[in-house]
């Protein structure tokens, strides 16, 4: 069938997109550094990404986030998003294994911290508003992008408490060692992902390792997740439940469950979701598209209400987003070796990994 000039303009302006500077890598071979994508403007992208009609995503993110972020997207652009959901611990060694078998096939890839995007940065491309357009009104650093990963949402630790069993709610870290609740905490096991073992990190540094052990006194139930903990506060057979999520919690609260949370300041931390276009993207200008959107206060705004009273925004000009604390502190994933590791799962009687 003839194709009318227009189409063959839109073939002729996605390769000029996904022309590269530097350090471009498939399959599993290493590279220096990430790969550059050439500039482009808003418009530019938008024929371009219309062009590819497709992207698919790899996400670590609550169903409810995903689920508003395609819809918003779809249905201003017009084009079809594929999205993969797993827990961490399962999509960074699924995505690996793809990578290294050359069958990766997501475009855009997020994830609950920072680590894949810089430790593996042959798998990604550099970041830059010539990029995405959206960095240009995004923040920079830990609470925002750089040339590795770009913050998404974040989602703070809380202390969850059932309602009918708990009538003066712990405020502090410090109070769920409090002795009234021994028998009656249920702990994420930070064997559980890694923003739990970020979080017993961040609260010996400001406590001291004796905290993690006056916590274990307690006489902990573990849980291996925050979802089954917070679970087990609703339905009465717990007091507590610490660390946990706002995603997590929320939508209990949001089906009348006798739980609520709160979100300590001693200090606030949490799960920072942050993401990437990979490097052999199958549909780069589509995934930079979809990037740019996510970011926007439109898309910020719509994934917040979807997941409401659960995520904060990088953006400081949404209305329906958690505000974070002052003090927040971002997790310093990198602080945790092996031996900061087996230093907290022995303070609190737990088993090595």
């Amino acid at each position: 069938m003839f194709k009318p000039k227009r189409s063959r303009a839109l073939v002729a302006l996605g390769a000029v997109l996904l022309t590269v500077a530097s350090g471009c890598s498939g399959g599993s071979t290493p590279a220096e550094g990430s790969t550059t994508l050439a500039p482009a403007t808003r418009d530019e992208l938008i024929t371009a990404a219309k062009a590819e009609g497709e992207l698919t995503w790899y996400s670590t993110e609550a169903v409810a986030i995903n689920d508003a972020a395609i819809a918003g997207f779809q249905a201003k652009y017009g084009i079809k998003v594929t999205v993969l959901r797993l827990a961490s611990t399962d999509l960074l060694p699924r995505y690996a294994a793809e990578r290294q078998a050359g069958q990766a096939t997501a475009d855009v890839f997020t994830y609950g911290s920072p680590e894949p995007f810089v430790q593996n940065k042959e798998w990604f491309v550099k970041l830059g508003p010539d990029a995405v357009p959206a960095l240009s009104e995004f923040p920079t650093g830990p609470g925002g992008w750089d040339e590795t990963n770009v913050l998404l949402n974040v989602t703070p630790n809380v202390i969850a408490y059932n309602t009918n069993l708990v009538k003066d709610p712990p405020k502090s870290w410090q109070d769920i060692i409090d002795p009234k609740y021994k028998d009656n905490v249920v702990l994420t096991s930070p064997n559980g992902g890694r923003t739990y073992m970020g979080w017993a990190n961040v609260v010996s540094q400001k406590y001291g390792i004796d905290f993690l052990k006056s916590l274990a006194a307690q006489n902990l139930k573990i849980a291996p997740t925050g979802g089954p903990g917070a679970q087990q506060v609703a339905a009465g057979g717990a007091a507590i439940s610490a660390p946990n999520a706002t995603t997590l919690v929320q939508p209990l609260v949001n089906q009348g469950a006798p739980i609520k949370f709160v979100i300590p300041n001693d200090p606030s931390t949490g799960s920072d979701l942050r993401a990437n276009i990979t490097s052999n993207a199958k549909h780069p200008n589509a995934a930079r598209l979809f990037l740019d959107y996510r970011l926007s206060q439109e898309s910020q705004e719509a994934v917040c209400k979807a997941a409401l009273n659960a995520v904060a925004s990088p953006r400081s000009d949404t209305q329906s987003c958690i505000k974070l604390s002052p003090d927040f502190k971002f997790i310093d994933y990198f602080a945790l070796t092996n031996d900061v590791e087996s230093q907290i799962l022995d303070a609190l009687g737990l088993p090595a990994k």
